[in-house]
């Protein structure tokens, strides 16, 4: 964390004489962002020192944070006050894999998360799902369909693949 950052910063800072547009380009050929809008905002975030700080110290935190389990006491207390659904995302990062959803069903099977945490996993999903345009639709789709139904259509513990989901929901 202390080396991280100052040296993610100073990278910034480095990268910030070479023309926006070669950025740009860099991350629409090499890193795969085809959409224009989500290509602005990562370049406006990693052109501006403070933000990359910010999402880098952000970002530390989190992983340092990040449990061995999922906190069964918070989850516990959502569904004591309502249904909720939860979206996990396998590809390519694996932010929110398949083994985590897994974790949540061994915690539902022992009864000590609600079994109206309702779950869904999507293979081809990406977390960064918005810069990504066609990730968007299931994703929309999604949150639509666990607001109208809260628990029905979708059953704990399945996983699709971006076709199925239109069928599914």
């Amino acid at each position: 964390y202390e080396y991280v950052v100052p040296m993610m910063t100073t990278l910034v800072n480095a990268a910030s004489v070479f023309p926006r547009r070669w950025i740009d380009f860099y991350l629409e050929r090499h890193v795969g962002l085809n959409c224009p809008k989500g290509r602005k905002i990562a370049l406006d975030i990693f052109l501006n020192p403070k933000m990359m700080r910010n999402h880098l110290v952000l970002g530390l935190q989190e992983i340092r944070e990040l449990p061995e389990m999922p906190n069964d006491v918070a989850l516990r207390l959502i569904g004591d006050i309502c249904s909720t659904s939860i979206l996990f995302c396998g590809c390519p990062d694996q932010w929110a894999p398949l083994f985590h959803m897994e974790d949540l069903k061994l915690l539902q099977r022992n009864s000590k998360v609600p079994h109206n945490i309702n779950m869904l996993y999507i293979e081809e999903l990406r977390h960064d799902f918005v810069v990504h345009p066609e990730m968007i639709e299931p994703v929309v789709r999604f949150c639509l369909n666990s607001i109208r139904v809260i628990g029905k259509g979708l059953n704990v513990g399945d996983t699709f693949r971006l076709q199925d989901v239109k069928s599914k929901l």
